[in-house]
């Protein structure tokens, strides 16, 4: 599907691509979570999820990538029919209808240099030295900061 001369996956829905027009043409920072939409499950990325959305220079097809910041002029293309969730400028603009917010659990455990741990709906996903870098973390995941 060829939008504004952007080519989006056919299973994109039509909510996302035109959140993600809008974000590019604006130049607004988004924040993406990717995702199964039969589920609705969150794959819970940290990595190459947060920036500006931009556009292949592409001899046939121009494909929506993710750059770093406003000035980049290159980055990796997104996996867009897998977006479950969207903000822009720090507004949810996108949820999948089935989306299931991950259960996040800070705990003190043990000894050792990592002991802060954070359990997301019951399994070990970090650990931290301390508790304020695990709540940052956790705050980041649930899309309430924009840095980790």
């Amino acid at each position: 599907m060829i939008v504004n001369g952007t080519t989006y996956k056919d299973e994109t829905p039509d909510e996302v691509i035109q959140a993600l027009e809008r974000a590019r043409l604006s130049k607004k920072r988004v924040r993406l979570y990717y995702g199964d939409h039969e589920t609705g499950r969150d794959w819970l990325e940290e990595n190459d999820v947060t920036g500006y959305i931009g556009r292949s220079m592409g001899p046939r097809y121009c494909v929506p990538i993710l750059l770093y910041n406003s000035r980049s002029i290159g980055g990796g293309a997104l996996l867009d029919g897998c977006i479950v969730r969207l903000l822009v400028d720090g507004r949810e603009v996108y949820r999948t209808p089935n989306y299931k917010e991950p259960v996040y659990t800070l705990t003190h455990e043990g000894p050792g240099d990592l002991r802060e741990r954070v359990y997301v709906d019951g399994k070990n996903r970090a650990n931290f030295r301390t508790e304020k870098q695990a709540l940052r973390w956790i705050a980041f995941m649930k899309g309430e900061r924009r840095t980790r």
